[in-house]
């Protein structure tokens, strides 16, 4: 069992490093939206645009729809 349960969190954090590298900052934002949706009401811009690897300023204008 703990086997399957470090597997599946290593698939995860494969595919969150994968995404940085290959997804826009919008499309990182709205994955994390989609599946995590739950923390933008919760955390800090700050904290949530250094999760997604960027800048608060990026993260504003994503919000808002300028970008």
């Amino acid at each position: 069992m703990g086997r399957l349960v470090n597997q599946h969190y290593l698939n995860q954090l494969i595919d969150r490093n994968t995404g940085m590298f290959t997804r826009t900052a919008t499309g990182r934002y709205k994955d994390f939206a989609a599946t995590r949706g739950h923390l933008l009401e919760t955390a800090k811009l700050r904290q949530v645009g250094s999760y997604l690897g960027m800048t608060l300023e990026t993260l504003s204008r994503i919000r808002s729809g300028s970008y």
